[in-house]
């Protein structure tokens, strides 16, 4: 029974890694979209409510990026 504890807990570990870690990374693109930084792609690798918030995120940055690249052109011709 220790074996069979010692693997769920592993096999648990791995399953909350699986999740955490590309929330951390998203948590990270925010905050770099959050400070100006549009250069970084947003990467949807999942097929789940976490990649779906991923190309959520990726829409944002292409859209505040071209938000941006107008706001550019109208100074310039002022």
């Amino acid at each position: 029974s220790l074996l069979a504890l010692a693997i769920a807990a592993y096999l648990a570990l791995r399953a909350a890694r699986a999740v955490v870690q590309p929330i951390e990374e998203l948590v990270r693109v925010a905050d770099a979209i959050s400070m100006g930084d549009l250069s970084r792609p947003v990467r949807a690798e999942r097929n789940d409510e976490i990649g779906d918030l991923a190309q959520a995120l990726e829409r944002m940055r292409l859209s505040l990026d071209s938000a941006m690249e107008r706001l550019r052109r109208r100074r310039r011709t002022n």
